[in-house]
């Protein structure tokens, strides 16, 4: 959980500066990679979901 959130971090800090880097996208690729070795559940999906949610409201 600690490198999702470094990972989320980075990334979310990237893009609310107003930088379209492709850095971003791999930081959070890497998060969505860690997060995926934890166990399914339905916190692991709602996490997901609230993180892509962040970035699509930083997209737009």
């Amino acid at each position: 959980m600690k490198e999702f959130g470094t990972a989320f971090g980075i990334a979310y800090g990237i893009r609310k500066k107003g930088y379209n880097l492709l850095s971003a996208d791999e930081f959070l690729e890497k998060g969505f990679q860690v997060l995926s070795l934890l166990p399914d559940s339905q916190s692991r999906r709602e996490l997901v979901i609230f993180a892509q949610r962040v970035f699509e409201y930083c997209s737009a």
